[in-house]
């Protein structure tokens, strides 16, 4: 069954050819000689080391063990010697660890995920339990917590989001595109944990391939409780939760309130596929489709590359032009963050690494003139330089009148102000300032 929603009010459309690398397709990147693998990938707790120096490990080992339930199991990315388990800078867990492994190019496998029965006839515990096993993030948390919090909560829709809707990124589309089976796969496995009754996959109606790839797939008997929507004009920030299930289900949620409260779920395809491959064929989470691409790359790719390779190696592989690169941003050109060292290495969460010609948002040019295009691009319907100026005031009282705290810090009003305010910035001071009043 298709149905089609039109999206919601505000955000940005961006043209299909703006930083189009939806065209290209997945390769395979060699693994590198050494991997520097963070044990803090997520929001959550830091995992703590599992190996020590001189310890040989194999592809797909638990390196990290997840000390409580915010944190995710970490695992080799490659099969060798473990070098050095060292600090890794993390301003949340000063206390976290990185392990370092010298690759022996043997690829030599070992699952912690055990295998006793096909998924279908599994008890859902018993999948929660092997994918905990297996350390998939999705959205800087661990898929895990929030299906068994979803199996708590009494789930009754799971929201499978495709969307990609920033320049550059284009890892979901093409995993869509030649992966499709996977994704439906995934999603079936979700709703058997969470107790959904109904399942969506949520896609855009411009992505014709991705479209006619999940048309075909809805014709499979596995697949018939799977709802297909597609988005007309998909804006950015669609990837967001609240804004996914106020499109396809026209249910309002605050930022006080949580997907499960309100009966929903939602996953990423890239989360429902590695769930998939995690349950079916025993991988666990230790590699990443990137899109390498920017102003300053000569030849962008989507790579499929192990957890802890640097992302310097990326930029060679991929023609990167040094002199031109202004900013290194780790995902979407709007949601990502910094890469400040050519030795920073690729995580569970990056899906993009681009390289800039110009720093965003640049330098701000004058005072707010007051053109109010922040409040058409708002996808939460705020005020934002409203806000910011209120920040600037230190104004707590007003800030929560005008409810900065649904600010979801997209950067939609900071890209169409003529300015150049860095509107995010003050945004997010005046949440601080909010959440220290209350």
């Amino acid at each position: 069954m298709v149905f089609s929603k039109k999206t919601f009010s505000g955000g940005i459309y961006f043209k299909p050819d703006a930083g189009n690398t939806d065209t290209l397709p997945i390769e395979l990147f060699p693994a590198p000689p050494v991997v520097t693998i963070p044990l803090i990938q997520n929001t959550g707790s830091p995992a703590k080391p599992a190996v020590k120096a001189g310890d040989n490990v194999a592809m797909g080992q638990i390196i990290g063990e997840a000390a409580d339930d915010t944190a995710v199991p970490v695992h080799a990315s490659v099969s060798g010697v473990v070098t050095e388990i060292s600090r890794y800078p993390c301003v949340r867990h000063p206390s976290a660890f990185s392990v370092t492994i010298e690759n022996n190019g043997k690829d030599e496998f070992a699952s912690p995920i055990p295998y006793d029965k096909p998924w279908t006839e599994s008890e859902p515990e018993e999948l929660l339990r092997k994918i905990n096993l297996s350390g998939i993030i999705d959205r800087n948390r661990g898929v895990h917590a929030r299906l068994a919090a979803a199996r708590a909560g009494k789930i009754t829709t799971l929201i499978i989001n495709t969307l990609t809707t920033e320049p550059y990124c284009s890892a979901d589309t093409r995993l869509c595109i030649e992966q499709t089976g996977k994704i439906f796969t995934g999603a079936a496995i979700c709703a058997k944990i969470a107790g959904a009754g109904q399942c969506m996959i949520v896609v855009s109606e411009k992505k014709t391939e991705v479209m006619q790839a999940a048309v075909r797939f809805l014709a499979d008997e596995r697949f018939k409780k799977i709802t297909l929507v597609k988005i007309r004009k998909a804006r950015y920030p669609l990837h967001e939760e609240r804004l996914v299930i106020r499109v396809c289900a026209g249910v309002e949620l605050r930022s006080a309130d949580t997907c499960v409260d309100a009966g929903f779920a939602v996953i990423s395809a890239a989360a429902a596929a590695e769930i998939r491959d995690a349950i079916m064929e025993l991988i666990p989470s230790c590699q990443r489709i990137v899109t390498v691409a920017g102003p300053a790359i000569g030849s962008p790719r989507n790579l499929l590359v192990r957890i802890g390779t640097p992302v310097g190696t990326l930029l060679d592989a991929c023609a990167a032009d040094h002199a031109k690169i202004k900013k290194l941003v780790s995902g979407g050109p709007l949601s990502g963050t910094a890469v400040q060292d050519l030795e920073t290495p690729v995580t569970k969460t990056m899906s993009a690494l681009l390289a800039l010609d110009a720093a965003f948002p640049g330098e701000q040019r004058h005072a707010c003139i007051g053109c109010r295009r922040c409040y058409a691009v708002c996808p939460m319907r705020l005020a934002p330089s409203r806000c910011a100026k209120l920040a600037q005031a230190g104004n707590a009282a007003e800030l929560n009148e005008w409810h900065v705290g649904e600010c979801i810090e997209c950067g939609c009003c900071a890209y169409v102000c003529p300015s150049k305010v860095n509107l995010v910035h003050y945004l997010r001071f005046g949440k601080s300032l909010v959440l220290e009043r209350n």
